[in-house]
Parts: structure tokens; C-alpha cells; sequence
């Protein structure tokens, strides 16, 4: 065999999965409710790592190193300048 001829390749056959003989297809009530149950397992999932708290947060300030603030009166109480998204820092 020279380079130039390949052996051809065989792509696997794969077989569908046997659906058993006594499987009914789901019917789309069966099909709404099991997709309602796994929809309230996802909201409990999201609602636990969703942050709806707007404190404590990260403010920013163009000259000054970020940092965090626990409220909104220790938020008030900053100087000027700082902001909730970051500032482009200023160049000399």
C-alpha cells in the first residue's frame, strides 16, 4: 500500500435504544405536569444563588482602591466620586 492510498474509515453503527414493548408514549398531560415538577426543582435551585440583595456591594472610585460597602448610609457617606460600576481611572 502506498501513501497516497488510505484505508477507508468506519464510522460506528450505533443502534437506537429498544424502547420496551409495554412503553406507551408520554401523553401531553403526563408531558406538562413532569415538565412542571423539574421547572420547581429548577426555580428552587435559582432562587438559591440568585441575589436580589442590593447590600453589601462593591463600590468604585476612579483614583481610590474599590471596596465593599454594607448599606446605603455607609454608601452615602463617601466622599464624591464613587460609583456602583467601575470608573475609568484617571491618567495624570
Amino acid at each position: 500500500m502506498t501513501s497516497d492510498e488510505q484505508t477507508p474509515t468506519e464510522e460506528p453503527v450505533v443502534e437506537p435504544p429498544a424502547v420496551a414493548e409495554d412503553e406507551t408514549p408520554m401523553s401531553w398531560d403526563d408531558y406538562l405536569a413532569q415538565r412542571h415538577d423539574l421547572e420547581a426543582q429548577l426555580g428552587v435551585l435559582e432562587a438559591r444563588w440568585r441575589t436580589r440583595e442590593a447590600f453589601p456591594r462593591w463600590v468604585y472610585h476612579a483614583t481610590e482602591a474599590p471596596r465593599i460597602v454594607a448599606s446605603q448610609a455607609e454608601q452615602d457617606a463617601l466622599d464624591a466620586g464613587w460609583e456602583v460600576r467601575p470608573v475609568k481611572p484617571v491618567t495624570p
